[in-house]
């Protein structure tokens, strides 16, 4: 899994304008994230840093720690 911080979402798929989550496969610039709850598409527009490796659940937690607690720049999509 390759876990980011989303940016840009619609309200239906996320409660704030961004999102802390995993994909299957490394994202490239193009790539349609798709919500099967909603229906919504995004497309990878930019892609600022590099993703986190491993274990989804954790590496979005990792995240928001890293953004949240400790002030860092995550990777963002």
């Amino acid at each position: 899994m390759f876990t980011y911080k989303f940016v840009g979402l619609d309200k239906s798929d996320a409660e704030t304008p961004y999102y802390y989550g995993s994909l299957r496969a490394k994202p490239e610039l193009g790539h349609i994230i798709a919500y099967s709850e909603t229906g919504n598409r995004y497309a990878v527009v930019r892609i600022d840093g590099e993703g986190l490796v491993g274990d989804g659940p954790a590496g979005q937690k990792e995240l928001a720690w890293a953004e949240i607690g400790r002030g860092e720049t995550v990777p963002t999509l």
